[in-house]
Parts: C-alpha cells; sequence; structure tokens
C-alpha cells in the first residue's frame, strides 16, 4: 500500500480548497483526522493541529470581515 497525501479541504460560499500539509501516510495509518500506527504519529499529529490551528485563526478572521475566497491561496 502506497503512501497518500493528506490534505485539508475547506468549503467557503459553496466553493472548495485543498490544502496540502506535506504529510504522506499509507491510508491504514489515517484514523479519524488523526496519524496512527506509525513510529513518528505524535510529531505528524502535532503538524496537522498546528495546521488545523492556523485555518481556524483564519475562518475566524474571514467571520470577523469581509475576507474573499482568494486569500485562501495564501495559506
Amino acid at each position: 500500500q502506497k503512501p497518500g497525501l493528506v490534505q485539508i479541504e475547506i468549503r467557503h460560499l459553496s466553493k472548495r480548497k485543498f490544502l496540502s500539509t506535506g504529510i504522506k501516510v499509507k491510508k491504514s495509518q489515517f484514523k479519524s483526522g488523526r496519524v496512527v500506527g506509525c513510529d513518528n504519529a505524535d510529531i505528524l499529529n502535532e503538524k496537522l493541529d498546528h495546521y488545523l490551528k492556523e485555518i481556524n485563526l483564519f475562518v475566524n478572521r474571514l467571520n470577523s470581515q469581509a475576507v474573499s475566497y482568494t486569500h485562501l491561496r495564501a495559506l
């Protein structure tokens, strides 16, 4: 089984954007949004948590301001 890229999908105003995390794991090593069953799972999950935190901060800004969808490219 080949490793696949973990991506985060963002939806806004009926548009979708996929953000690459740079993390590659096998399908069997990714359960419920977490990396499991590999030696560096803790480090990879910390990296995912960091990405999600940054995305949540951006979404909060998006909700409080008139930020266009094109700003998602900056992530």
